[in-house]
């Protein structure tokens, strides 16, 4: 009997291996993943601010701080927390003060302190560049992409150049759903005219931040992979990528669609604006008026 299960085990070896291996080539690589492979080339001996938290990893849950911090080729000399803080346990809209961090010596300059929502010239100095590394989750009110907003205006404004590290979209790159926001409306819970379900990736939304509202930041989109070529953005269940808890009002994956849906009953308006802003974002043509 030891004998046959020995046999089937060695016939069914080469197949094991081989969907094993196919399963590991199409594994979606995010930007943070692209950067490792890359030894942190395209920011090599540059003093870099990271826009990050704890749930900037890699597909095998390094965190970015860390491997900034341990690298020969950067010096990690700042980091800045969005809402939620750096270990992502803070409630929404507590105020965060800044801090150091214990494990790397970094200044730590909260980006959610006492309505203060943007660095200030000071936290910028000496920075070579910035590198933007969190989670989107689908939704306009999520305030991490105001972050990116505000951080490619004071990047600018600084000329700092600043890399934005695309991670996908969990609830889609494809669904569009919601009304426009009104400009009279934009706050830190609404930056850019965008639906309430605007089916961008963080990559995509930076390029549209910083062309239709005219910026002028030195962007750099370290775009994903999948399988070897180039991602643009991820549709349903594509990604294979792990996606560790976003904040303490989304702690799991699930919550996200529930996320972009609360406010709001899901309609069409502005959806065929957004699809051609989605298509010439990619193309790096404007069509927005």
């Amino acid at each position: 009997m030891g004998k046959t299960n020995s046999t089937v085990a060695q016939a069914f070896l080469p197949v094991f291996l081989l969907v094993f291996s196919s399963a590991l080539s199409a594994r979606l690589k995010t930007g943070l993943d692209i950067l490792v492979d890359q030894d942190f080339a395209p920011i090599a001996g540059k003093r870099v601010g990271v826009i990050a938290n704890d749930n900037s990893r890699t597909w095998d849950h390094r965190s970015i701080i860390t491997l900034l911090a341990a690298s020969t080729k950067v010096k990690l000399a700042a980091i800045f927390a969005p809402e939620h803080g750096l270990a992502v346990n803070a409630q929404a809209g507590a105020s965060i003060p800044s801090a150091k961090d214990g494990a790397t010596g970094a200044p730590v300059f909260s980006l959610h302190e006492h309505g203060v929502n943007r660095p200030t010239p000071a936290m910028l100095k000496n920075l070579d560049a910035l590198v933007y590394d969190l989670q989107e989750v689908g939704a306009r009110f999520w305030t991490y992409t105001t972050t990116l907003g505000l951080m490619l205006e004071a990047a600018a404004a600084q000329k700092i150049p600043i890399y934005v590290l695309d991670r996908p979209n969990p609830i889609n790159g494809v669904a569009v759903e919601g009304a426009l926001l009104d400009p009279a409306h934009f706050s830190i819970i609404g930056y850019g005219r965008r639906p309430i379900r605007h089916g961008m990736t963080s990559g995509e939304l930076a390029q549209l931040f910083n062309g239709e509202n005219k910026i002028g930041a030195d962007l750099h989109v370290i775009k994903m992979k999948v399988g070897g070529g180039a991602c643009g953005w991820t549709r349903r269940g594509s990604s294979g990528s792990p996606l560790h808890r976003t904040s303490e009002i989304l702690p799991k994956l699930f919550c996200t669609p529930a996320h972009a849906c609360s406010k709001t009953q899901p309609y069409r308006s502005g959806e065929a604006r957004i699809r051609r802003l989605k298509s010439s974002v990619r193309r790096g043509s404007r069509v927005w008026k």
